[in-house]
């Protein structure tokens, strides 16, 4: 069965966010190796299972640091983003 993924990355998209998302999908970590190797670019590849509170994002945040800056933000847009942190 063939299946079809939509994005709409409007603002970009981080490549390791969206590696992730399609392991979390059920794309093979070995098949998605193979493919970034085809490309012939120099690159890592790790996996860890973790949590959103485990997540460090890339400027080294924990998500409770992410939460309280979000929390200086006035309604609705703490609101928002605070959802979108905690789906």
């Amino acid at each position: 069965m063939r299946r079809i993924l939509y994005l709409d990355p409007f603002s970009g998209i981080a490549s390791d966010m969206f590696l992730g998302l399609l392991v979390n999908l059920g794309v093979d970590p070995e098949e998605l190796k193979e493919r970034l190797v085809s490309l012939g670019v120099e690159f890592e590849f790790k996996i860890k299972k973790s949590t959103k509170k485990d997540n460090r994002n890339e400027n080294g945040r924990h998500f409770s640091g992410i939460i309280e800056i979000l929390s200086r933000l006035e309604d609705p847009a703490k609101e928002k983003a605070t959802r979108m942190f905690e789906a």
